[in-house]
Formats: C-alpha cells, sequence, structure tokens
C-alpha cells in the first residue's frame, strides 16, 4: 500500500509542474537558461554559416566551370573555323570548290556559331 502511495504523490508532483510563459522566461534568464538558449542560436548561426559557405563555394566552382567551357568552346570553334578556311582555300585552288560544298561549309559554321548564342 505505501508503494500504491508513493506513486500516487510522485504523480500529483508531476502535476503541479507550472507550464506558463512567466516561469519559461524565468527559466531563461537563469544560467541554464540563458546558455540553452545560447546554445540554440549558436547551433542557428552555425548552419546559416554553413549554408552560405556552401553557397560561396558552389558559386566559385560553378565560375570556374563556365570559364573552362567558354575556353574550351572557343578552342574548338577556332580549330573549325580554320580548317573551314583552310579546306575551303585549297579546293578553291584545286578548282574543286562548287557550290555544293559551299553551302555544306556555310551550314556547318552556322551551326557551330550560332549554336552557344542558341542556348543562352
Amino acid at each position: 500500500m505505501e508503494n500504491e502511495e508513493q506513486q500516487g504523490e510522485e504523480i500529483e508532483d508531476v502535476g503541479d509542474v507550472n507550464y506558463s510563459l512567466e516561469a519559461f522566461i524565468a527559466y531563461l534568464e537563469s544560467e541554464k537558461g540563458h546558455e540553452l538558449a545560447s546554445n540554440v542560436l549558436q547551433s542557428f548561426t552555425d548552419f546559416k554559416k554553413a549554408q552560405l559557405e556552401a553557397k560561396v563555394i558552389y558559386s566559385d566552382k560553378l565560375q570556374q566551370a563556365r570559364s573552362f567551357n567558354y575556353k574550351y568552346t572557343l578552342a574548338i570553334n577556332s580549330i573549325i573555323l580554320v580548317a573551314a578556311i583552310g579546306t575551303a582555300t585549297f579546293l578553291t585552288f584545286q578548282g574543286k570548290f562548287d557550290s555544293t560544298i559551299g553551302v555544306f561549309f556555310g551550314t556547318i559554321l552556322g551551326y557551330v556559331f550560332s549554336k552557344p548564342q542558341a542556348v543562352k
């Protein structure tokens, strides 16, 4: 019977806990409450800082990739242009450059040099 009475008293003690706003504010004003609030705010600050760092790293890598892509595309386009002009010059001197080949070169060069502008 004593165990039942003790359990009843423990339940009553739990029921007497005050969950009011004043008690919460008083807890936050205490040293432990201030430490808890500081830790929570520090966690949010750390999370925000990590997100900003991730965005900066992503932005930097994206800029590097765009720079590499621009250089690569410029090099490939230059090679194609030089090859087309060289081939056209060679065929003209040989007398083999006719309208069909001219349309073919124009189509290829138009596709190569208009493609980046069409994607943007």
